[in-house]
């Protein structure tokens, strides 16, 4: 009779994945248009270290770079929708630039494509005394956008 000794199976516990945040890369399809939207980014998890949202804008207008307390951000039947203002002219009126973030589902993946839409708006300030019309107009334009998750590396090996 003989007989046979198996090893026994130890099996380790998946990690879960940690996710830091995700980083949004967006431009029109001219490509004059480029916007980056990180979010709130953790640092690992046991530093409870926060990098705070950053969007980075370069287009017709010049360059700009905004920070969390800038960035407007609000919950929308759209998607998420951030906003900031773009340029600010005492007398002419304001440009504010506003983008619709679609909810994102990465599932297995690090990457997510997606279009979506930027909407500037001219707050358009009369002289005095008012004069009659609308007192903002709109430029709407098609976004490509590129969703990536910020992924600890070391909790997800």
């Amino acid at each position: 009779m003989s007989t046979t000794t198996t090893a026994p199976v130890t099996q380790t516990a998946a990690q879960a994945k940690v996710v830091l945040g995700t980083v949004y890369n967006l431009n029109n399809h001219k490509k004059s248009v480029e916007i980056v939207y990180s979010t709130d980014r953790k640092g690992p998890p046991e530093t409870n270290f926060i990098v705070a949202a950053t969007l980075t804008y370069s287009g017709p207008e010049g360059q700009f770079k905004f920070e969390a307390p800038q960035i407007q951000s609000q919950d929308t039947p759209m998607g998420t929708l951030l906003s900031v203002v773009l340029i600010t002219e005492p007398i002419g009126g304001n440009t504010n630039l506003s983008v619709f973030l679609p909810p994102i589902d990465f599932g297995n993946n690090d990457t997510e494509k997606f279009t979506t839409y930027m909407v500037k708006t001219k707050v358009i300030r009369y002289p005095l005394p008012e004069t009659a019309g609308p007192g903002m107009t709109y430029d709407v334009e098609s976004l490509s956008g590129v969703a990536n998750e910020i992924v600890d590396q070391a909790a997800s090996i």
